[in-house]
């Protein structure tokens, strides 16, 4: 019986190192000389990271941010450079925008794009779809890059080469 509870023991100090240096934020990535610390994770424990490091000048933050982050971003750290998703950028209304850019903080949006990863390349998309304005069939340019159709029409649709489909008129006929 001792012997399953001192592994569960150790099970649970793994579990809480793994938690605290989650917390910390690991030093993930070296952005030219300076160290970026990451921001990840329950924001109750970011806000205490924050509170222990104040002297950190690069942050990259990968958990949805709230107006009292980036309050505490700007009064208890000397944080010049956020690094941040595109999709979490959005999330970031327009006067803490302004707000990071007239104190002079850098923000750097980078990252993966979201969703499903793009399967054919943007220059087969821009020969096919050249190729579509030179008259070639659907059918021919899809064996030509090995594409399905349907991939086609979705790129003519998205750049606006589709016709759109009249209505016909259908009259009821009164009995």
């Amino acid at each position: 019986m001792a012997r399953n509870s001192s592994k569960s023991l150790r099970r649970h100090e793994r579990r809480v190192a793994q938690e605290a240096m989650k917390r910390r934020g690991e030093q993930e990535a070296v952005h030219g000389a300076v160290p970026m610390w990451t921001l990840q994770g329950k924001r109750a424990g970011i806000y205490s990271f924050l509170a222990a490091h104040g002297g950190e000048s690069a942050v990259c933050i990968k958990t949805k941010p709230s107006r009292r982050l980036f309050l505490l971003l700007l009064e208890q750290t000397k944080v010049r450079e956020i690094s941040i998703s595109p999709g979490l950028w959005k999330t970031v209304p327009a006067k803490v925008r302004a707000a990071l850019e007239n104190v002079g903080v850098k923000v750097d949006v980078a990252g993966k794009r979201a969703g499903r990863p793009v399967k054919y390349a943007k220059e087969a998309r821009e020969m096919a779809l050249g190729m579509v304005w030179e008259g070639r069939t659907a059918n021919e340019i899809a064996r030509i890059f090995g594409l399905p159709q349907t991939a086609l029409y979705w790129w003519k649709r998205q750049a606006g080469l589709v016709k759109k489909r009249r209505k016909k008129n259908r009259e009821r006929i009164k009995p």
